[in-house]
């Protein structure tokens, strides 16, 4: 929609998607992302998260990488850091997977203890 849009009464109307909300689990799915990953926003491992945090955050660029890795290589190397594949949203033009699926911190992880 972003390259031709939709015409309407009053012109061209051009759109592009800011955000997509969602609880974790639905982000983690839509995303291409493990469901065990401990978060999308860095590289923190399971095995690390009770330890400081040093993890490195996770980039649009970085990410991109993984996934044309994953195509040459098969998906277990993509697993060894949270990501199953591709998602459909990549797609979409100047979206960004790793800034755009809003996280879902304060309902799923502090009240229920998800």
């Amino acid at each position: 929609m972003t390259h031709t849009g939709i015409q309407t009464q009053y012109g061209v109307v051009h759109a592009d998607l800011l955000a997509w909300i969602g609880d974790n689990k639905e982000q983690n799915l839509v995303g291409g992302w493990r469901g065990n990953i401990v978060c999308r926003h860095c590289n923190v491992s399971l095995r690390d998260v009770d330890a400081p945090l040093v993890a490195s955050l996770r980039n649009y660029q970085d990410h991109e990488r993984l996934l044309q890795r994953m195509e040459r290589e098969g998906v277990a190397v993509g697993h060894r850091q949270g990501v199953n594949g591709r998602s459909f949203l990549s797609k979409l033009p100047n979206f960004d997977l790793i800034e755009q699926l809003a996280q879902d911190h304060v309902m799923h992880d502090e009240l229920e203890g998800i």
